[in-house]
């Protein structure tokens, strides 16, 4: 008897692991505002405004593990490494599948 991924209806997936620690504190920041988005306020007209910016992670439906570990679709995963690979972060992948 065989058992593929596709009977038991298992999905392809990645954990990306990155480490932020030889970055300096500035590209540190903007990695994390590209990864998981911003809010920015202002004051217009004596009204404070804020606005919310979206990260790549709530984009692509990707979940947060912990620090530094993300899991994502193995077919979005290549938008998180080309991020990771402009701010020239550190990272690991690890194939998983899941249900």
């Amino acid at each position: 008897m065989n058992i593929t991924a596709e009977d038991m209806q298992l999905k392809s997936r990645i954990i990306l692991t990155y480490d932020t620690t030889e970055m300096n504190q500035n590209d540190r920041n903007k990695l994390n505002r590209a990864l998981y988005g911003g809010i920015s306020t202002y004051k217009k007209d004596g009204e404070r405004i804020v606005k919310e910016y979206p990260g790549i992670i709530s984009k692509i439906n990707a979940q947060k593990l912990g620090k530094g570990v993300l899991m994502v679709d193995r077919f979005n995963s290549s938008l998180i490494i080309q991020t990771l690979k402009t701010f020239k972060a550190h990272w690991k992948e690890i194939p998983v599948w899941t249900y």
